[in-house]
């Protein structure tokens, strides 16, 4: 009786790790993927040159807004009040000014500007690209 229950237990424990076996294959491609997904969402490297890339681009919409038209406006409110011995005046003075400039040729400035931030952005993406290399070469390295 002893014999089979420990037959029993014996193919029970044998079951049983199989099924971890079985599991922790698929467990340690998920880590890794896990370790991927955390470090690009809370490395404070990779953090801070996606941001630095961010700004980077937004360069390339300034530059661009170089060769847009402006608008300007402005109103202009004056009141003056005058007391003289029993005789009171009140004047109002009411102007506006609006004011567009389009800009008609300057030079190849805009497009060079253009240009160069476009290029600065693809040099962030390259470096961007770089570091997130090295990164996962150093989870690999941890995870393997």
């Amino acid at each position: 009786m002893r014999s089979k229950a420990m037959a029993v237990t014996s193919v029970r424990a044998l079951v049983a790790a199989m099924l971890a076996a079985a599991v922790a294959a698929p467990a340690a491609a998920e880590t890794l993927r896990d370790a991927l997904v955390a470090a690009y969402e809370n490395n404070p490297d990779l953090a801070a040159q996606r941001a630095f890339l961010q700004q980077t681009d937004e360069n390339v919409a300034i530059a661009v807004a170089g060769g847009r038209p402006t608008a300007e406006a402005s109103v202009n409110l004056e009141n003056e009040f005058q007391s003289i011995a029993n005789f009171d005046t009140d004047q109002r003075a009411l102007s506006a000014r609006g004011d567009i400039i389009v800009p008609v040729y300057q030079g190849g400035r805009v497009k060079n500007a253009v240009r160069a931030a476009e290029r600065r952005v693809d040099a962030g993406r390259q470096d961007l690209r770089k570091l997130w290399r090295l990164q996962i070469g150093q989870i690999v390295d941890r995870n393997h």
